[in-house]
């Protein structure tokens, strides 16, 4: 791919998005217990088969793009945080080519990007960011579309290098301080005596926080990282 004309008076700007799961039940699978002991008991939500995807992004420049989050169902709910993150839902809550399609309008369509840059989008090989109306979509918001091979994105893309796992590790600790002071409350259990999982609401604020608290400079070292 010849990218010489990004020299002089344009910038290159690269982006990466990528789709983590997101369990409403985090219970640790160790803990500290009485060697011999042959059983050992654990807290956990009923919530430990409902999940969430997030879809993150970044770029080369150190910019962070709004989290979409996409939810099981069509149950709808006010989100007190619309202005940092984008909500929305389907029957699976896994990213589809609709709400790929979603994603760049409502993601990529609405980021300020340096005036005269120019911007390679950098995707891994998902089923639902390889379909051509997704791609056609992509054209009119980007220069460039390139795809990690499969089976490289442990060894090129930026965020599964450097940026999921503080993210995944925010969320856990987020997810253990509540446990620890809500979930277990006896106003927590339902009638037959299990613990509610944590509320929507509840995660889009865990995952705010969490993206929160990736600097720039993360974000920026996570494509050095990748050899981009």
């Amino acid at each position: 791919m010849n990218l010489s004309h990004t020299h002089g008076e344009k910038n290159l700007v690269i982006i990466n998005t990528d789709e983590v799961p997101v369990y409403f039940d985090m219970a640790r699978r160790t803990t500290y217990h009485f060697k011999g002991d042959r059983s050992v008991k654990t807290v956990k939500t009923n919530g430990h088969k409902k999940r969430v995807t997030v879809c993150l992004a970044i770029a080369s420049n150190g910019m962070k793009l709004p989290p979409m989050l996409i939810f099981k169902g069509e149950k709808s709910f006010t989100n007190p945080l619309s202005k940092k993150m984008y909500v929305t839902q389907n029957q699976n809550g896994w990213m589809t080519e609709t709400k790929m399609k979603e994603w760049i309008e409502h993601i990529l369509g609405k980021v300020k990007f340096p005036e005269k840059s120019v911007k390679l989008l950098v995707l891994d090989k998902c089923s639902s960011h390889e379909k051509d109306s997704v791609k056609a979509a992509l054209k009119e918001k980007t220069d460039y579309l390139e795809f990690i091979p499969a089976g490289c994105t442990s060894l090129l893309q930026p965020l599964d290098l450097v940026i999921n796992k503080p993210c995944k590790d925010a969320l856990q600790n987020y997810y253990d301080d509540w446990l620890g002071k809500v979930g277990i409350s006896e106003k927590n259990k339902t009638k037959n005596g299990y613990l509610r999982p944590p509320s929507y609401i509840t995660i889009c604020r865990w995952v705010n926080n969490a993206w929160s608290g990736i600097s720039s400079e993360l974000v920026k070292k996570s494509f050095y990282c990748g050899g981009i």
